[in-house]
């Protein structure tokens, strides 16, 4: 890869500066036994080539998902809520007709009884019809009879040869003086008739207006009950009707909510899929450096008798360079999350990996 060349002359020249600081700080005295822990060839250059491979990909990788990310609402589900606000007070009209209805029967009176009494009552109007019709006739009829008897009386005086006489004038004041004593027996009766009658009338119509006050007052109770009843089962039908219009809506909001979620599913599936593609080079480079720290590698045990002993500070400045080295090979190889949110490490030193330490 064109990244490995790169790091080798980074290490070649770590490793020129480490080894002139070491050539120039030699000391006379004791070299004593060592041990130190180095890595094998193929595994530098495994490293070098991941560290070109990640670097390459951190320069290639796509940027952020750029997609559409929330599901629109469906055409349906914006006419639904264009329904629902449309339908805002819709039921106002039919509240108010009942309403006015309920406030009307408010001040509702059913009125009063006025009974009538019998000694305020004119008899005249239920007798004039019995005196009409029964008495008089009985009356005529009786003068009828009289004048019949007289004719008689005045025959029978002809026929006597006694016309005009005394005899005559007696049958006839008898047959008079009795015809008014019938008239007045009879008019009597027929007049105590009347008025009994008249009574009774006067008595059955007072008793039909009382019972038809009574009957009006009930039926304008019942008909200001009802025409409550009426109002309060109108509101009722607009609330039920405005309910049953809700429950549709919301059934059909549900539905329209369920594609929306789908949808929305869909979009998720599509930019996770984007990241997993954006993020699948990174992590093929991670796995196989995972499987790179955790590979084993020899340990080399070095002594030497009595001569040049290098200086400690010195030693210690050519091991920094050559962990310096290494290190900036694998410190680009911290464990990432593997998301989006990926982010390389900046500090190779500060994150290498603890199998690469030095005892």
């Amino acid at each position: 890869m064109a990244w490995a060349p790169i790091a080798a002359a980074g290490i070649s020249a770590l490793g020129g500066i480490a080894g002139g600081l070491l050539g120039g700080g030699q000391q006379q005295g004791t070299q004593y036994a060592s041990q130190q822990q180095q890595l094998p060839g193929w595994m530098q250059n495994a490293a070098m080539q991941n560290y070109g491979a990640m670097t390459k990909a951190s320069y290639e990788m796509p940027g952020p998902y750029t997609g559409q990310r929330v599901a629109d609402l469906t055409p349906d589900t914006l006419g639904l809520i264009n329904q629902l606000y449309g339908n805002v007070g819709s039921t106002n009209p039919a509240f108010a007709n009942a309403s006015a209805i309920t406030n009307g029967l408010a001040g509702f009176t059913p009125g009063t009884i006025t009974p009538q009494t019998l000694a305020g009552t004119n008899l005249q109007p239920y007798m004039d019809p019995y005196i009409s019709q029964v008495i008089n006739p009985s009356m005529q009829l009786l003068n009828q009879q009289r004048q019949q008897g007289l004719n008689q009386i005045g025959d029978q005086a002809t026929q006597a040869k006694a016309f005009g006489g005394s005899r005559q004038g007696v049958a006839e004041g008898v047959t008079n003086a009795q015809s008014s004593l019938l008239a007045g027996q009879l008019g009597g009766q027929l007049y105590g008739n009347a008025f009994q009658n008249a009574l009774a009338g006067a008595t059955g119509d007072i008793t039909r207006n009382l019972t038809a006050q009574q009957q009006n007052i009930a039926n304008a109770m019942q008909g200001a009950a009802f025409r409550g009843q009426m109002a309060q089962q109108g509101a009722n039908l607009a609330q039920q009707g405005q309910q049953n219009w809700l429950t549709g809506v919301t059934q059909a909001l549900g539905g329209q909510g369920m594609l929306q979620q789908q949808q929305q599913q869909q979009l998720q599936a599509a930019m996770d899929l984007y990241n997993e593609q954006r993020m699948d080079p990174i992590q093929r480079i991670q796995l196989r450096t995972q499987q790179l720290q955790s590979s084993p590698y020899g340990t080399t045990n070095i002594s030497a008798g009595p001569g040049p002993m290098a200086s400690p500070l010195m030693t210690g400045l050519g091991t920094g360079a050559t962990l310096a080295g290494l290190l900036g090979k694998f410190g680009m190889f911290g464990t990432g999350t593997g998301g989006s949110g990926y982010t390389l490490p900046t500090n190779a030193l500060a994150q290498a990996p603890s199998a690469f330490s030095w005892t």
